[in-house]
Order: structure tokens, then sequence, then C-alpha cells
């Protein structure tokens, strides 16, 4: 049994609700202390942290088989009967080993969510390995999703985002967390964590957000506000090329048929963005970003749409001596370019 990774409060009360649980015995007012310390796991977590709740509360599968006499002097409780009389251990039995009970705990839940853990939770078991359970986390989500807050929504979806392409056994589950990104109020707040959001796979998750089109208005602002200067870069590239590009998976291609010799590449996928941006404004916002990294999305942008920029060799110039050596590489190449464009007039 391991509590790795689990808050030491919430290990103990987990401790204790798994030895009623082996004696049979009702579970107490620790399932309380389990639940308020499960809701304040971070929802990015809850792949990681399954085995060491289903440890800790030793929710297994089979239970010691009591003699009937033994059960009529001292009543023995199994976990199924638990469920049906503890309110709260629904939450708990939906990292059980049975999965009849993971989805007769899914059964019971219903109305909004109160984490952004338990709305992870919920999400983690669309991609489950029994069909049934997934089929009980889908009618699950259907009644509890539409109701959840928005901040809490946004909160899970922010963390799962990068994620969620790994999870194999997804089909139709995926479209569930791609439904709810479009809800505007979910978009506002997903817009808010992009620009405050300091650390972690910040730009990688706006990249899969923008899939969906309710985050193309906030882009402008993301450009010269996020905090993290990947989320500008990235936001900067989208408006500039007005396009959204992410990674959807992975395909083999031949290298040699002959030989039997495949490689993996990767997949992406695009779409246009629904609002057009003032691209020489993007691009002097960037020019002048105080990070490399948006300097270089920048120059990148303009080489791209050297065209449609008028006096695009000014945006250059500033950057010719820049600190960056990839910076000053994208300048010299535009005012090359700017050089032999006048030169053949």
């Amino acid at each position: 049994m391991t509590n790795v990774g689990l808050p030491e409060s919430l290990a103990r009360a987990l401790a204790v609700v798994g030895d009623n649980l082996d004696q049979q015995k009702l579970v107490g007012r620790e399932i309380e202390q389990v639940i308020t310390g499960l809701h304040e796991l971070a929802p990015e977590r809850v792949s990681t942290i399954e085995p060491a709740i289903a440890d800790q509360a030793r929710l297994r599968r089979w239970r010691r088989d009591y003699p009937t006499l033994v059960r009529l002097f001292s009543p023995k409780f199994t976990d199924g009967d638990q469920l049906d009389r503890i309110p709260g251990l629904e939450f708990l039995f939906l990292f059980h080993r049975d999965g009849f009970l993971r989805e007769a705990a899914l059964n019971r839940i219903s109305g909004a969510l109160p984490s952004a853990f338990q709305f992870a939770t919920i999400v983690w078991q669309l991609n489950d390995w029994v069909k049934p359970v997934q089929e009980a986390a889908m009618k699950c989500a259907a009644r509890c999703f539409p109701d959840t807050a928005a901040k809490i929504i946004a909160k899970a979806s922010f963390s799962l985002l990068p994620r969620q392409r790994s999870w194999g056994r997804w089909t139709v589950e995926r479209g569930v967390l791609d439904k709810l990104l479009c809800r505007p109020d979910v978009a506002r707040e997903m817009a808010i964590l992009f620009q405050t959001e300091t650390s972690g796979p910040v730009s990688t998750s706006l990249r899969y957000a923008l899939r969906g089109d309710r985050l193309d208005t906030h882009l402008d602002h993301l450009a010269r506000q996020a905090l993290q200067p990947a989320v500008r870069a990235l936001a900067a590239q989208c408006l500039i090329e007005g396009v959204a590009t992410w990674h959807e998976g992975w395909e083999w291609k031949w290298v040699d048929k002959s030989r039997g010799l495949q490689r993996r590449v990767p997949i992406s996928r695009s779409r246009s963005l629904i609002t057009k941006a003032d691209i020489s404004s993007v691009i002097q916002a960037g020019v002048n970003d105080r990070s490399s990294v948006v300097r270089r999305a920048a120059l990148q942008g303009l080489i791209s749409r050297v065209d449609d920029v008028e006096n695009a060799s000014v945006a250059a110039i500033a950057l010719l001596n820049d600190k960056s050596p990839s910076v000053r590489e994208r300048a010299q190449f535009i005012m090359r370019r700017a050089t032999a464009d006048s030169d053949t007039r």
C-alpha cells in the first residue's frame, strides 16, 4: 500500500475508510475529510494519483466472505451496501478497482460538480477501459457538466487539454470536452488563465483550445498581455497567419517498403480564424516585445506576410542588432529580400 503523492491528512483519512471497508463496517464521518481532500487536489494529477487513492483506501475488487452465522451477530456491509448508505462515497468509488462499483458511483452523481479535480475525474472516466463505465460517465457528464461553474471547467480543461491526446480509448467521448470549451463563459475563463498563468505547458494548452473558435476573439489581447512569452508568441503567430494549428496524433509512413522500414510522423490539423487582425499592429507589438521568443515569432510572421505589410523593412531594421541570434537572422533575411526587391524594380 502506498500513499505517494497524497497529502498527509488525506492519506490518513483514506486509510481509516480502507480499514472500515476491509472489516465491512459502515464508513463514518471520515468520508467528509476524504471528499474535502479530493476536491483540493490539482486536476492534472487525476491520472497519476488514481493508483495511490485506490491503494490507500483499499478499494479492492474482492472482500473477505464472512459466514452467515457471523453476519447474524455482527452485521457486515459490502462495498455496494456502503455506496447505498453513505452519502459522498460515490466520489471516492470513482477510483474503485471494481468496474461495477465505478459505474454505480457515476450513476449516483448529479448536479454541478464542486471542484476541478472532480470534473477531471469524470472526464478521466470517459477514457475508462470498461465500456459500461465509459457509457455511465457520458450520462454523468450530460447531467453534471451543463450546471458546473465555468471557472471549474476552465481550470480542469486547462490542464487536461495537453494530456487527452494520449488517452487512446477516446472516440466520441473527446467531443464532450470540446463542446464545453465552446461555451462563451468557459472561453472567457480560459482566456483569463492563458493570460495569467506563468508556469506549465500553457502555450500547448492554448494550441489545443484553439481547435474551436471561441478563443479567437481573445487572441489579440493574449498576444499583448499574456504573462508567458510562449503564449504571446503563439497568439501573435495565429493572428498573423490567420490560422490555428494543432497536433492531432501520429501515423506511420514508409521509409523503404522493400525493407519493411517505417517511421512515425506527426499529424497536424488547422482551421482559419473567425476574426481578422490588424497584422501590422500585431507585428509591431511583437517586434517591440521584451521577449526574444515573441520578437522571433513576429519576424517569422513578417516574412510570411511581407507583401501585406507596408514598410516591412522598418520593423526589421530595429532588430538587426538584437541580442538573440535567431531574431537577427530573420531581420537580416527581411533586409536582404527588401534590397533584392528594390534592385529588380
